[in-house]
């Protein structure tokens, strides 16, 4: 079924949504993103806090699909 292959490819996803979410905070933490002044800062936070709510939505679809699936 649909949701059943959607549930097989969510475990890849989220690793690679993790990886991404981690490369940002990097980016985030490293002194020279502060140079190019506070818009860049901000952009980068808004995209941070964007990925880390696909992040938590991913999550949450993983787990309405595993418990219709158990259910």
């Amino acid at each position: 079924s649909k949701e059943k292959k959607e549930l097989k490819g969510l475990p890849a996803r989220l690793e690679a949504l993790e990886a991404e979410h981690e490369t940002m905070g990097e980016k985030l933490a490293a002194p020279e993103t502060y140079k190019r002044g506070p818009g860049h800062v901000a952009d980068l936070t808004r995209a941070y806090d964007a990925h880390q709510t696909k992040i938590e939505t991913t999550y949450a679809r993983w787990e309405a699909l595993e418990a219709r699936k158990n259910g």
